[in-house]
This record gives C-alpha cells, structure tokens and sequence, in this order.
C-alpha cells in the first residue's frame, strides 16, 4: 500500500489539496458573515472534502484499467438518471436537473460525465487507423448527442455545452484531419445559430444578449454580471481580507459560493491570491497533460486527456463568466465550489489520473 502511495505524482496532488484549501476558505468566510445563511454549508463541505479525498485514494490506488468494466453500466445509469430527472426531480433556477435527497442534492449529469469520458476513451482507444473517420466521428457523437438532448431539455445549456467539448477534445486526440475538423466546427455553428431560434428560451437569450452589454439591463438578467465584476474589481492587489468582502457578504453576488465563488475569492484575496489560485490551476492542467504523454495504454492517455478538457473548459468557462468575458451557464469552479456531487466526481476523475500515472513506467523525471 505504502508503495503505490509513493508513486502518485504528488505535486498534482498538493495542487488539487491547495485547490480544495481555497474553497473551504471562501465558504468558510461566506459562511461566518452571514452571506449564505447558515454555517452549516461550511460543515458540509468539510464532509464533502473528507469523503472526496477517500474516493480519490481509492481510486488512485486501483488500476484504471479495472474500471473498463464499468464504463457501459455507468453511461447507462446515467442515461437513466437523466430520463429520471426529468419526471420527478426538483427545479432549480428554472432547470429540473437535481434530485433532492434531503442531505444531499445530487444532479445526475456528473455521473453523465464520467460515463461519457469512459466510454469514449473506450471506444477511441481501440481504432487503429491513425486519422477517424466519418463513421467513427459520427458513432463517437451518437454516444455523446443522447445526454445532450436530455441535458438540453432539462435545460442546462451550461452541462451540455460541456459534454460537446469533452467529445471534441478527445475527436482531437484521436486524429482528425483539418478538412473533417473545419467541417465539424462549420456544422456546430449552424446549430448554435439554429438553436437561438428554436431551442434556447427567452432568459437563456437574454443572458447572452446582457453578456454583449450588462448594462442593458443593470437590475435584472445583467446583475449578476455586473456585481461579479465590481467584486473582482474591488479587490485590488491584497484583497480586503478574509469576512471583508461587502459584494459577496452583504448578498450583491447571488450562487457566491457556487457559479460566483471566484469573485468572491477575487473580493477577498486580491489579484495577488487570484495570482496564487490560477497558478495552481495552470500547474494542475500541466501535470494532466503531461500524464497524458506519459499513460502507457491509449485508454489511459484518452482517459486523462478526457478529464483534463472537462476541468479546463469548466474552469475557463466559469472564470470567464465571472469576469463578464462569457455568458453566465451556471457551471461550478472545479475543487472550488460549493457541492457534494461535483465534488466527488471530480476527485474520482483526478483519482484515475493519478492511476494512470502511477501504472506508467516512465514518469515526470524521464522527461
């Protein structure tokens, strides 16, 4: 046991726990001010991190390639979960993507994830021929457009954008001539044009409208925006200390502790501790990378270059959200934010990484 502990990569680790450190420091400063309106967030959160931390070395203990097995049932149960939720699950901000379980509210579309990272890396690994085809880009995208659709329907625009991208980014990895690439993209634009008229509805139009212009609407759809930058702007080089933040404790930023926790982080840390954050963000993403280049088996590399897109597109996404550079989708900070659910999944994943790692022969010293 003490000697697979040995062999994780450790400095991916320490950045993953001083991620964590960063969370429970914001929701513990919302908490203490009142700002989310009871202590017990901050509790729960200490539980959630406790038990994602088992669920990381248990996974990371384990060889990833076991969890094969599992990748058809877990994409399965998620499909499930998502017809499921749409029958009896609880609404939130006008979405019906939980379920409520009274300690714990769970939203299915993170099992979604794992699944869809898993049966991808399944199914890539496997081709030979060193450019796809249209069959196999067009086979991988039925696996991912099912969860899309239901995603969509709940709706939560946010979710499903992102499954679309870990599809993409492993496309990527498996080898896509420029010629099927351009064509793909062309055809995405053509939905996303679609979908403005057919499919999004009228709030899911006015977010992206008052992200071209917040102040087109100051009080209403451009609130949030607008309270999210003065935030971030307010904090300066050092920050105005930790309880200090008048945005985020006196309730100008709603979802702080969730879709808006880096503007509070920003409020009360300063440019300097966002500095300090993004660092170890980028340091993660690099040593996900580079696991990528070292996994021995090609399950593994599309396995963590699958998990590596879904943390980076979901960190750019919801930083830039809260900076007014995107519109608000509603995803959570990876290791960050408040939430149970999110929070053991994304310990699972980065738990997979690190067997990945530890399985391989060659590590980071050999580069």
């Amino acid at each position: 046991m003490l000697k697979k502990i040995f062999k994780l990569d450790w400095v991916l680790l320490s950045a993953i726990l001083l991620l964590l450190t960063f969370g429970l420091l914001a929701i513990y400063s919302l908490s203490r001010g009142g700002a989310i309106g009871e202590f017990s967030f901050y509790q729960k959160q200490i539980s959630f991190v406790v038990l994602g931390v088992f669920v990381f070395f248990l996974t990371a203990l384990s060889d990833y390639t076991f969890w094969k097995i599992y990748a058809w049932p877990l994409y399965f149960l998620g499909i499930f979960l998502l017809i499921l939720v749409l029958l009896v699950g609880h609404i939130t901000n006008g979405a019906t993507s939980w379920f409520n379980l009274g300690f714990l509210k769970f939203q299915p579309v993170e099992l979604v994830k794992v699944g869809l990272i898993m049966i991808l890396a399944l199914y890539f690994s496997r081709l030979k021929s060193e450019f796809l085809t249209w069959k196999d880009i067009f086979l991988s995208l039925g696996y991912t457009i099912i969860p899309v659709i239901l995603v969509i329907m709940q709706p939560d625009y946010g979710s499903a954008i992102i499954l679309l991208i870990i599809w993409l980014g492993m496309v990527f990895l498996a080898g896509i001539s420029w010629q099927k690439l351009l064509a793909l993209l062309f055809v995405l634009v053509l939905t996303a044009i679609s979908g403005w008229f057919f499919f999004l509805q009228g709030y899911q139009k006015e977010r992206i409208l008052t992200f071209l212009d917040p102040a087109r609407d100051s009080l209403g759809s451009g609130y949030n925006v607008i309270q999210a930058i003065i935030a971030v702007g307010s904090g300066g080089w050092r920050g105005k200390g930790l309880g200090n933040g008048s945005q985020g404790q006196l309730n100008f930023i709603p979802e702080q502790h969730t879709d808006f926790i880096f503007s509070t982080i920003a409020e009360e840390s300063g440019f300097l501790g966002v500095s300090l954050m993004l660092a170890v963000f980028l340091l993660l993403f690099w040593r996900l990378k580079k696991i990528v280049l070292l996994a021995d088996t090609r399950f593994g590399s599309f396995l963590v270059n699958g998990v590596l897109v879904l943390f980076f597109f979901q960190f750019l996404i919801n930083v830039g959200m809260n900076i007014g550079l995107v519109p608000v989708t509603g995803l959570s900070l990876p290791f960050i934010s408040y939430g149970g659910s999110f929070l053991l999944v994304t310990m699972f994943l980065i738990g997979l990484a690190e067997s990945v790692y530890r399985k391989s022969k060659k590590h980071f010293s050999d580069f």
